[in-house]
């Protein structure tokens, strides 16, 4: 083989080199500007996304920040009824008093003839509570007995105290209580008269004889 011919297979080999370093190279930063991109699409979708949950996050606040709202909302109208409905109860109440009073009497308003309230029948029973209406005029008073025992509105019945009380006092009359209001298994009356210094509490004993 000539020298010339050598010499052209060696160039020849030589620019194969370098044709397949190019090649590589090319390929090398065709890969690079692909993962430089998909790096950046990762980013770009890291930002959006922070900024998705940093909105969401901010909407979340908002909507817990303005239940809260209307829940203080619902509570203060809660109570604003409760005290609207209390009132209204008690003044039914002390309506209803003055009704049985007249009744009593024989006259007035809503007055009924006294012989139509009709004693109720031989029973025992407890205070289950015992408030003051508006003013503290009016003392109430619940029992644990109703119209399942034959309790009817307008009756009286007879307030001693209970075994808390202590056995020398089981016999002291604490008051009467007129029924204004009947339920099933419990009435509510108001004292129509009351011992001195007597205190009517919950366990007292209550019965229809005097």
């Amino acid at each position: 083989m000539s020298d010339f011919t050598r010499e052209k297979n060696r160039a020849d080999n030589l620019q194969q080199q370098l044709n397949n370093l190019k090649t590589a190279h090319d390929t090398q930063r065709t890969v690079a500007q692909l993962e430089g991109d998909e790096a950046k699409f990762r980013r770009d979708e890291a930002i959006e996304q922070r900024q998705v949950n940093k909105a969401l996050h901010e909407n979340l606040v908002d909507s817990v920040r303005t239940n809260r709202g209307l829940g203080d909302i619902v509570f203060d109208l809660r109570l604003q009824l409760g005290d609207r409905q209390q009132r209204h109860l008690v003044v039914l109440d002390e309506l209803k008093t003055a009704r049985l009073q007249a009744r009593r009497k024989g006259g007035g308003l809503g007055a009924l003839p006294s012989e139509d309230i009709q004693p109720p029948p031989p029973l025992s029973g407890k205070v289950v509570s015992s408030r003051y209406g508006i003013g503290n005029r009016i003392l109430y008073v619940e029992v644990s007995v109703g119209s399942d025992d034959g309790i009817k509105e307008g009756q009286l019945l007879t307030i001693f105290p209970g075994p808390g009380d202590g056995a020398a006092q089981k016999t002291k009359y604490l008051g009467q209580v007129r029924i204004i209001h009947v339920f099933p298994d419990k009435a509510v009356g108001t004292v129509r008269e009351k011992a001195k210094n007597g205190v009517i509490t919950k366990g007292d004993n209550v019965t229809s004889k005097l």
